[in-house]
């Protein structure tokens, strides 16, 4: 199992750093985008031909595959023009869906303070939700508020 992070280490640290460079270089291209949703595709592929000895390893390997449909709608769709507004609600839930299933894999002795609450609350969301809110607008700043609450969470 070493050798296989190892090498998993090797190969997804470069890719992670040409993302990096071709999104400041090529910001919102297709191109980008689809290099992107490969890579998680095999990202998935690489989990899950992997033997899990521990049930969080199924849930990480649940929450890849719930990336992959949200990055399907979000950023495969998002290169189509007639489709990028009308998915984007798939791609929330699916992304959603695999923070609570990250959530439920790192919750083992988990507990949260008043004030990390705070903190998460003063520093995250509501710096995020004032610049947001302004371009949010009908059942998307709903989702988008939920959305924000599990990523506090998930912080």
């Amino acid at each position: 199992m070493k050798n296989i992070r190892k090498y998993l280490f090797v190969i997804y640290l470069p890719i992670t750093f040409l993302f990096l460079i071709l999104d400041n270089f090529y910001p919102g291209e297709s191109f980008v985008n689809y290099i992107k949703f490969a890579t998680i595709i095999t990202l998935f592929l690489v989990a899950f031909s992997i033997k899990k000895k521990y049930p969080e390893q199924k849930l990480m390997n649940l929450a890849i595959f719930f990336i992959i449909i949200g990055d399907f709608f979000l950023v495969y769709c998002g290169t189509i023009p007639e489709l990028s507004d009308k998915v984007v609600p798939f791609g929330m839930i699916r992304f959603i869906l695999a923070y609570l299933s990250l959530i439920v894999a790192f919750q083992k002795n988990f507990k949260i303070a008043k004030g990390e609450l705070l903190a998460l609350v003063l520093v995250i969301f509501i710096p995020n939700f004032i610049k947001l809110y302004p371009h949010i607008t009908g059942a998307i700043f709903y989702g988008a508020t939920i959305f924000s609450f599990v990523l506090c969470y998930m912080t």
